[in-house]
């Protein structure tokens, strides 16, 4: 499929090392998607509760008491499927 015909996914990029962050949404935008970028867990949970993303890119680990597997969570069974990648 040629690189114009790629689908284009609405993601959201949470991490809460800005740089990492930055730079992934920098780069998913470069290939064409749409990229909105957050740096903690209840940044996260606000996003997902306005918005709906074909796919969230997260950290597992970031800090004490937040990981990704909780941002996994926020999803919840009244938002549409999504892909996860850690």
């Amino acid at each position: 499929m040629p690189a114009n015909d790629a689908i284009k996914a609405n993601i959201l990029v949470v991490d809460d090392e800005r740089e990492h962050a930055q730079v992934m949404c920098e780069a998913l935008i470069r290939q064409g998607h749409k990229c909105d970028v957050t740096y903690s867990l209840p940044e996260a949970k606000a996003r997902l509760d306005k918005k709906n993303y074909d796919v969230v890119v997260t950290d597992l680990v970031m800090g004490a008491s937040a990981t990704g597997w909780r941002c996994c969570t926020f999803a919840g069974p009244s938002i549409p499927p999504r892909r996860w990648y850690w």
